[in-house]
């Protein structure tokens, strides 16, 4: 049971932490004019969010699996 709620906690987190770092790269400024600018915010360069952001997607795409794995029943 308890392993159900954490994967459930760290499914919605990561989710969040998606959309938080979505929010953050869509008002970057482009490519070229970020890195040339040097862009950072709370210190962290666009290819840093970036990074946050896939790594945040891998962790929800594994939280997701294993939510569906332990609640396949109730799905049922």
């Amino acid at each position: 049971m308890k392993l159900r709620r954490i994967t459930s906690l760290t499914a919605t987190l990561s989710f969040l932490f998606i959309l938080l770092t979505a929010i953050i790269l869509y008002i970057v400024p482009a490519g070229r004019v970020a890195y040339w600018a040097n862009w950072t915010l709370w210190g962290l360069s666009k290819e840093q969010w970036g990074a946050i952001h896939i790594n945040m997607g891998v962790l929800f795409l594994l939280s997701l699996f294993l939510h569906i794995y332990y609640n396949f029943n109730p799905i049922m």
